[in-house]
């Protein structure tokens, strides 16, 4: 089995990159029809599920498909059941960003910019109150960009700390599977 740190780093490294990190970018075995129509290598399995895939594994196993997750978690010389672990931390991570809410700005002074964990966020709300607008342009500009950075400095802050979560889980999802 490998270390907790080689899982840590794999499992981190479904940030890097570009923002797609999360974003399907071909549908993934999403219907019986599909599971017939697609053909793929493990390399395709592997790249769509760690670097840009939903990830999602189905309850139900297909054995094409066990084949391919098989070939993946080799090809990266993890097995089946850790390559299983990161994916299914893939989906925690995904979850845990999507989710995440951070609120930059003030209401006081009339701006505020909501963010989720993603970078770059999927989820923007700013509000301008009527006050900020009399300001004038170059008050109202600096008040919204100060706004988004802030809301920007604290969504780094709640994607670090669910990096941090998902090593956590994978250290007890590992000393669980050590222990069995």
């Amino acid at each position: 089995m490998k270390s907790i740190s080689t899982l840590s780093v794999c499992a981190s490294l479904l940030l890097a990159g570009s923002s797609s990190a999360f974003s399907p970018s071909m549908p993934f075995l999403a219907s019986s029809t599909t599971r017939n129509t697609y053909s793929r290598s493990a390399a395709d399995v592997f790249q769509r599920n760690m670097f840009g895939g939903s990830g999602a594994l189905e309850e139900e196993e297909d054995p094409e498909q066990e084949k391919q997750i098989a070939a993946a978690a080799k090809s990266m010389g993890f097995s089946v059941k850790e390559y299983k672990l990161v994916i299914k931390m893939q989906q925690n991570l995904q979850e845990a960003t999507n989710a995440l809410r951070v609120t930059g700005g003030s209401a006081d002074k009339g701006v505020t910019v909501e963010l989720d964990g993603n970078s770059p966020a999927k989820h923007v709300e700013v509000v301008i109150t009527d006050e900020a607008k009399a300001m004038g342009k170059a008050a109202l500009e600096k008040q919204i960009v100060s706004a988004i950075k802030d809301a920007s400095e604290q969504a780094q802050k709640g994607q670090a700390a669910a990096i941090q979560k998902m090593n956590q889980d994978i250290a007890t999802e590992m000393k669980g599977a050590a222990g069995q």
